[in-house]
Order: structure tokens, then sequence, then C-alpha cells
């Protein structure tokens, strides 16, 4: 199953992967709660998709997203563009940002935009898996702005074609 946050993410799987229906979970700001239900439900697999804005704060270990229980976007997406090569004028304007597609657009060059996301993405699968019991485990695909830029943990390409092929 995919797990998401709601409409957009449904609409992103849909458009993108081709991907609908009962295979899809919105689970809203809840991520470690459904973790824990895909586990109890026998669950092997999920597949956690969101935009960037939300996915990020997994990134930290943050399993409620939820603006009232923490927001270290800034923080997390600065840190892992620290770690991809970026220069501290660009780490102090992504700190100043309040949107995550603001903060992505000032590293502005291609390649650290995607080495930045990627961290993240590497990230966000330690922490999910982290709180995986065995046999369960999660697979990540975080898109940035409009969808049409993504960064997909290791297991992530074949979790999708499965999940298209059901």
């Amino acid at each position: 199953a995919a797990l998401v946050f709601g409409n957009y993410g449904v609409i992103f799987l849909r458009d993108y992967y081709y991907i609908s229906g009962d295979s899809v979970i919105i689970c809203s700001n809840y991520i470690g709660s459904a973790i824990d239900m895909a586990y109890e439900e026998g669950f092997e697999e999920i597949l956690l998709c969101g935009h960037a804005g939300k996915l990020v704060k997994l990134a930290g270990g943050i399993m409620n997203t939820h603006s009232q229980e923490a927001d270290c976007r800034m923080e997390l997406i600065a840190a892992a563009a620290v770690g991809a090569g970026c220069n501290i004028d660009v780490i102090r304007k992504i700190l100043e940002q309040s949107t995550t597609d603001g903060a992505f657009a000032i590293i502005g060059d291609e390649k650290l935009i995607n080495k930045t996301a990627d961290i993240l993405t590497e990230k966000i699968f330690y922490h999910i898996n982290k709180r995986c019991k065995a046999p369960l485990s999660a697979e990540c695909l975080m898109y940035l702005g409009d969808g049409s830029k993504k960064s997909l943990s290791a297991g992530a390409k074949k979790l999708l074609e499965d999940l298209q092929n059901e």
C-alpha cells in the first residue's frame, strides 16, 4: 500500500504513476500511527509518498507532521544542503524561507537540489524503518514543487511497480 498525507498525494500517485483506489491510503499527519497500524494489519511493505513540505519532517524523526506538533523543515533542509555542498550564504537564505519549495529554489543548482533531496530521503527512510516492526518495511518517495522532481529510497521504484501491477 501507499501512504499519503492527503488528496495531493492521491493525485500525485494517480497522475505520475497511475496508482489509485485501495492501494492508496490517506493517513493525514499521523505517520507513526499509520506505520503502527500497517504492522498490526499485517502489511509487509508500505510506500510513504508525499510532498517535501510534510515529508521532510520525518528526516528529523518527527512522526506527527502537524504544524502544531513540530516544524523544523528549514533546519532539516539546511543541514542536508550543507551535506550536499551548499555554501553558507545559501544556508542562511534557506533558513529565512517559509516554504520547502522556496528553500529548494534558493539552492538553485540542479545537482545540489538533487543531492539535498536524496540526503533527506535517506534520513526519512532511516526513521520510518526504525519505526517499522519486522516483517514490515517501508520505502519513501518525496516530491518537490509540482511533483516533477522526485527523490526515491532505494527500493521505492520496485514497490511503485508492484503497486502499478495490483
